[in-house]
């Protein structure tokens, strides 16, 4: 099973975020979301494999619109 690579934000120390980081890896898409809305402070964006072979999908928790976007190309 391929696993999502996980980015953080608003982790005041770097040791929490690497906690955070690797909490979210192992925790996945469902568990990360139930995180981030109990804890406001913490925002999470997941970029995951996606059903076709080379094809990604993005998970956006706990950040507002104008805090992220997806760029095509």
């Amino acid at each position: 099973r391929r696993r999502p690579v996980i980015g953080n934000r608003n982790a005041p120390p770097a040791a929490e975020a690497d906690a955070l980081s690797t909490a979210f890896y192992v925790m996945g898409p469902s568990e990360v979301a139930d995180y981030c809305a109990t804890h406001p402070k913490i925002g999470a964006l997941l970029v995951a494999p996606a059903d076709r072979d080379g094809d990604v999908r993005l998970f956006a928790f706990g950040l507002a619109d104008d805090q992220w976007r997806q760029l095509t190309g």
